[in-house]
């Protein structure tokens, strides 16, 4: 085995999408990528925690979607 779980390969091939979309749409959430590209919450919140380090997205504050850094 690789060492590489199911979730980390589909958050890898979604990532530029997802954060394409991310700036487009100026908001971001594991909910929205899970709906938007049909993936589980694990994916979503890698693809998510991804952005938060790359300084695409903001830290978590609760319900609310992450502000995004990036303007279009």
């Amino acid at each position: 085995m690789s060492g590489k779980y199911l979730s980390d390969e589909i958050a890898e091939k979604h990532y530029e999408e997802a954060r394409e979309c991310v700036i487009v749409m100026q908001a971001a959430s594991v909910s929205m990528l899970q709906r938007r590209f049909r993936i589980g919450y694990t994916s979503a919140a890698k693809i998510i925690n991804r952005l938060e380090e790359n300084g695409v997205i903001g830290p978590y504050e609760g319900s609310k979607p992450r502000e995004v850094l990036i303007k279009q």
